[in-house]
């Protein structure tokens, strides 16, 4: 067995007609074609910030950012295909409500407002999903002094030999 780790892409695209954008939309068409190299039995971990929030639910105002960068139906459907290779959302597998945030604008006070978004994702192989025992979002550390505007997903996995019933 080998387990793979990718990154999310390092652009976020600062319009949807910006050349970032488009980056961003190739790296993930390029992350998929990485990934159908390979054999989906395979544990593969996919994670970081991915600079895209996947659905409502992930958005502390959906009207608001529908359509804009970070909550686009390109960004969104470039997300999911890569979901679709057979990944599993380690978060939403423990913790499937809504309200749960990654990040958050410095504008505004927007952290402790509550005006954050998931862009930052965990996504698991089904055979790793089978060993992750516990995801969360570390918000202490978006609490410190000159914080990331992120926090952290954590997940945590039993070992190889351990499997659930």
């Amino acid at each position: 067995m080998r387990l793979m780790i990718f990154s999310g892409p390092e652009h976020r695209g600062q319009t949807r007609r910006s050349a970032s954008y488009a980056y961003k939309l190739d790296w993930y068409r390029r992350l998929r074609a990485l990934l159908d190299g390979h054999d989906r039995q395979s544990e593969v971990l996919v994670c970081g910030d991915f600079n895209v929030a996947p659905e409502d639910r992930d958005v502390w105002d959906p009207e608001q950012w529908r359509g804009q960068i970070l909550f686009s139906d390109p960004e969104k459907a470039a997300l999911r295909n890569i979901v679709d290779w057979g990944l599993v959302d380690a978060l939403r597998m423990h913790h499937p409500e809504g309200g749960l945030y990654t990040w958050w604008d410095y504008r505004a006070g927007a952290f402790h407002r509550g005006w954050g978004m998931r862009i930052d994702h965990v996504l698991v192989s089904a055979s790793l999903a089978k060993r992750c025992v516990a995801a969360e979002i570390d918000r202490g550390e978006r609490k410190g002094e000159k914080p990331s505007d992120h926090a952290p997903v954590i997940a945590t996995f039993q070992s190889a030999g351990w499997r659930r019933a």
